[in-house]
């Protein structure tokens, strides 16, 4: 097997903002990881390398990574990463929907820089969802957009009838990671369960898996924009949250891709 390239300032990068803000509901959060889709790690290998043989990496279901800017809204831009990695998966790129994770921190938020915790952030997606990102060229036409991370914004800004159309784009079922097999089970699925995870307070989505120097490490979507390897990082395990981290495993999806919201 291959190693993958990954140089040193894309390894165990730190942060200096996010905007995450770690709670005790947090661990309680999620449903239990099955224990029918744990990989044993002796497994780990010979899955990462399957996944190379045919050209397989959940980067290719990955739309261009958020750039929060200025805002503290790491968590609704992981939750939105995650959400939109595992529809495009469903319904394929062509038919992908670039969401806007200012919809969401902005009915939670007190102020710019408050931030959010994890699960309060992945439970206000799953209930009502997320609006699509009207800075981006959609597949089809919706009622309701909004922008998609700066400038900071008032629930009060979204627009009427706002939720007709977030309740199209929610996250059905996120599954608490509670240790490093679950993280790494999750990571190499058949069908993506990305992660949404964080650590130093920020929060990134952790998409695939890759082995290189003699080492496990989750490759990493971060939202400070097209830093690292295009957007990417890589994490060590020391590094993979564990009781802060939960896998996305079933979002909506529509009858007709060409009616998102119908």
């Amino acid at each position: 097997m291959t190693d993958h390239t990954v140089k040193d300032d894309w390894l165990d990068a730190e942060f200096s903002s996010g905007g995450w803000i770690e709670s005790d509901e947090d661990r309680t959060f999620g449903s239990a990881f099955p224990d029918e889709l744990l990989i044993h790690r002796g497994n780990w290998r010979d899955k990462i390398e399957d996944r190379q043989a045919v050209g397989y990496m959940n980067a290719g279901y990955s739309s261009e990574p958020f750039n929060q800017e200025r805002e503290s809204s790491c968590v609704y831009n992981a939750a939105a990463g995650c959400l939109q990695l595992v529809r495009n998966f469903n319904l394929g790129r062509s038919h992908e929907v670039i969401l806007s994770p200012m919809s969401g921190y902005c009915r939670v938020a007190r102020s710019r820089h408050s931030g959010s915790t994890m699960s309060g952030a992945l439970e206000e997606t799953s209930q009502y969802g997320l609006l699509p990102s009207s800075g981006h060229g959609q597949p089809g036409t919706f009622r309701h957009t909004f922008h998609e991370n700066a400038p900071f914004a008032r629930e009060r800004q979204l627009p009427n009838g706002w939720k007709d159309t977030a309740r199209h784009f929610r996250t059905l079922e996120w599954l608490r990671i509670d240790d490093r097999e679950q993280f790494g089970s999750a990571l190499l699925q058949a069908s993506p369960m990305p992660i949404c995870y964080g650590r130093s307070g920020h929060s990134i989505r952790g998409d695939d898996m890759v082995w290189t120097r003699g080492q496990f490490l989750c490759r990493s979507c971060n939202s400070y924009g097209l830093s690292g390897d295009d957007g990417w990082l890589y994490d060590t395990e020391r590094l993979w949250a564990i009781g802060g981290a939960w896998a996305c495993r079933v979002v909506t999806l529509p009858d007709d891709p060409t009616r998102p919201t119908e």
